[in-house]
């Protein structure tokens, strides 16, 4: 019993201890904090200053009712928490928005929408210039009025205020296509000028001016449209100032907010060389492309999804600034393991069924998808080395894999189909590794495993695993008791061109093999519902002869690939292959294939004939 009192005391002393060296630390820790708070206090006479500045300026924009939102990343993170090295005065109005600087000297950042602004811009600057602001406004060309008319128009991008060594700086937010807003580049030009124009309210010490710039982007920039973006007003050090309703969202977007500009002027010359008849086939593929691109971009948005445009989707937006319009289908980039279960269980509740499924998710990863609106969508895994990036691509009816490579590059913001969308920042490069440095002229015939610069071969799936990696899927289908050869009806439909001009065969893989297109015979009539009549309801009876011609040409081509197909074992074999196959596909179109004349069949034997003998001239 005594044994156990004693063991008992120990634990309490040996408790009590503890409790004493735990409390002790806080104290010390407590002191250091306070130390710091105490002795990084900014002069009152900076406080003062930073206050006054910060009124005067904030209640000009009140008195023309233009509205604040609060911009500064530096501060932003910290707005609702105690901030060691922020001066509280002695009134506490200055302890969110006065920053500490060693030398006092200050940049604070805001935002302001444009339809309030440009109203008043005249008068609101007159007014800070009687408040003693030194006052610069940069501007640049209005994208949207170029884009529609071709006019060069000039739209206020950024003002820029200095008082006494306080710097203000205010982004001018441009809200377009009622989904985004954007703010305008800055150029070395409007820099260098607002440097000049500032410099009189800027004392001799102020060479961190050119720093101070370094903090802001110089390049354009995008951001979502949203609640949580501009409708959280909060009363801060006594005026009324909207902030982003998820802070934390908001820097994050605020990091990846790098826009880019289509080169409408590139493109109105280009279709100026290549003109493109804006007939209603062409406008309601153009929506139906929009409408598609919606519902994915809605789900992967959704999803935390990082996308991008690539192959010949790409080359519209780079070239046309639009679709190619020759076109049906859209083609996405995505980082690898971003294509899970989820995203694809989330499209087909969307409406969006999946076609088919290759490779797997850590090798050349290929989705296709196909909506009610008839265009087919395809998504690649792109894989990250140390050097250069890489997607890849599987021939379904012999299990060959290619893969593409590519330098590394960042993504960027741009519009495509009114549509906030994503695309590689370097796109010159992207183009260019995967069509060509002649990328500007359109092609007539692709080969999507042949033609590509940056098409390597990379072996070929073991037969045992084709059932793994080569998957055509009906299971969706099936769920709402279609038949299975519905699916497959729409692979074969979803890889015919519609004209013998393929620049949307960029990017499309083999997909169903021949087997499995048998199986699909006489679906047409039965299921092609919605999505096939969504297609067809536009085409006069001319437009849909025009179709059985191409449906006929593809289908003779499909054998001539097949029958002229050559082992790829180097480059000069491969330059080799490709004349050839271009010479037969050449001859290929020459066949009539026109209701009424030679049968597929007729066509068929004249084809092997003409190979047979190029094969004999060839050897």
């Amino acid at each position: 019993m005594m044994m156990k009192q004693q063991l008992y005391n120990v634990r309490v002393k040996s408790l009590a201890v503890t409790l004493a060296i735990v409390w002790l630390c806080s104290q010390i820790i407590a002191y250091m904090y306070i130390d710091e708070y105490i002795f990084t206090k900014i002069p009152k006479k900076s406080v003062v200053h930073q206050k006054s500045c910060l009124s005067q300026f904030l209640d000009v924009f009140q008195k023309h009712k233009v509205s604040m939102i609060f911009f500064d990343i530096e501060i932003l993170p910290e707005v609702f928490q105690a901030r060691p090295q922020t001066w509280h005065d002695s009134d506490h109005q200055c302890k969110t928005m006065c920053k500490f600087h060693p030398e006092n000297k200050n940049v604070i950042s805001f935002a302001i929408q444009a339809y309030q602004f440009n109203k008043h811009k005249d008068r609101i600057r007159a007014d800070l210039k009687v408040h003693g602001f030194a006052v610069h406004m940069t501007t640049a060309r209005d994208p949207v009025v170029f884009q529609s008319e071709g006019k060069t128009q000039f739209i206020p991008t950024y003002l820029w205020l200095a008082k006494a060594d306080h710097v203000i700086h205010v982004a001018i937010l441009y809200e377009r296509q009622n989904s985004y807003v954007w703010i305008g580049p800055v150029t070395d030009r409007n820099w260098k000028n607002t440097v000049s124009v500032l410099s009189k309210e800027l004392t001799g010490g102020w060479h961190s001016m050119e720093k101070i710039g370094a903090k802001f982007p110089t390049y354009e920039q995008a951001f979502e449209k949203s609640q949580r973006f501009l409708s959280f007003p909060l009363t801060i050090d006594g005026h009324r100032i909207s902030l982003p309703y998820h802070i934390n969202d908001f820097l994050n977007e605020y990091r990846q907010s790098r826009f880019i500009e289509c080169n409408y002027a590139q493109a109105r010359k280009f279709r100026k060389d290549f003109p493109v008849e804006p007939n209603a086939f062409y406008k309601k593929l153009r929506q139906r492309m929009k409408d598609s691109l919606s519902k994915v971009i809605k789900v992967l948005d959704r999803l935390h999804v990082t996308f991008w445009l690539s192959g010949g989707t790409l080359l519209g937006w780079h070239r046309e600034c639009d679709i190619i319009p020759y076109s049906k289908h859209i083609v996405l980039g995505v980082w690898n393991n971003s294509l899970k279960q989820n995203v694809r269980s989330i499209l087909i509740d969307e409406g969006i069924v999946l076609l088919h499924r290759l490779g797997r998710e850590n090798d050349s990863y290929h989705l296709s998808f196909l909506g009610k609106e008839g265009i087919p969508i395809e998504m690649f895994s792109f894989y990250v080395e140390d050097d250069f990036v890489w997607y890849g691509g599987t021939q379904a009816d012999n299990g060959r894999k290619y893969r593409f490579y590519f330098e590394k590059f960042d993504l960027c913001w741009t519009e495509y189909l009114e549509l906030k969308v994503r695309v590689p920042c370097q796109t010159d490069q992207y183009v260019e590794a995967s069509i060509g440095k002649d990328w500007m002229l359109p092609r007539e015939q692709w080969i999507w495993n042949l033609d590509p610069p940056n098409v390597h071969t990379n072996g070929q799936w073991p037969e045992h695993e084709w059932e793994q990696v080569i998957r055509v899927h009906t299971e969706e289908k099936k769920q709402k008791g279609e038949e299975e050869d519905v699916v497959e009806e729409m692979i074969a439909d979803a890889v015919e061109p519609e004209t013998v001009h393929n620049d949307e065969n960029i990017d499309r893989p083999y997909v169903a093999s021949e087997s499995k297109m048998k199986n699909s015979q006489g679906a047409v009539k039965n299921t092609r519902g919605e999505m096939s009549d969504n297609l067809e309801e536009d085409k006069n009876p001319e437009e849909k002869a025009s179709k059985q011609k191409a449906n006929t040409l593809n289908h003779v081509l499909k054998n001539a690939r097949k029958q002229a197909k050559v082992e790829e074992t180097n480059t000069d074999q491969k330059l080799e292959q490709k004349d050839y196959k271009k010479a037969q596909l050449k001859k290929v179109e020459d066949i009539p294939t026109k209701t009424g004349q030679d049968s597929i069949e007729k066509v068929e034997t004249k084809i092997d004939k003409m190979l047979d003998k190029a094969v004999q001239d060839k050897e």
